[in-house]
């Protein structure tokens, strides 16, 4: 049984083509561009700044090209969770 405490509205990120992501998530496809926005790198620093909690060893495949892009990671600041991968060189 889930813990009534945790907090699962607090994940970012969860987009529905994502094995991990929310069927009513948004559409990953939408959220693409080809351009950076002001502030992106500063964003980006922070969310490579989490505490992992979890790691997984199962092999993540680029939802937009079916390319394997490494394992799976969930991230937080202590408020806010979302995933990242370690990606395979």
């Amino acid at each position: 049984m889930a813990s009534e405490s945790f907090p699962y509205n607090r994940f970012l990120g969860e987009y529905q083509e994502l094995a991990h992501g929310r069927p009513d998530g948004p559409a990953l496809r939408d959220s693409v561009r080809d351009h950076a926005v002001p502030g992106e790198e500063k964003l980006v620093r922070y969310l490579r700044s989490g505490s992992a909690l979890a790691v997984t060893g199962s092999p993540v495949h680029d939802a937009l090209s079916s390319e394997f892009i490494g394992a799976l990671e969930l991230h937080t600041d202590g408020e806010w969770f979302w995933y990242s991968l370690i990606v395979s060189e």
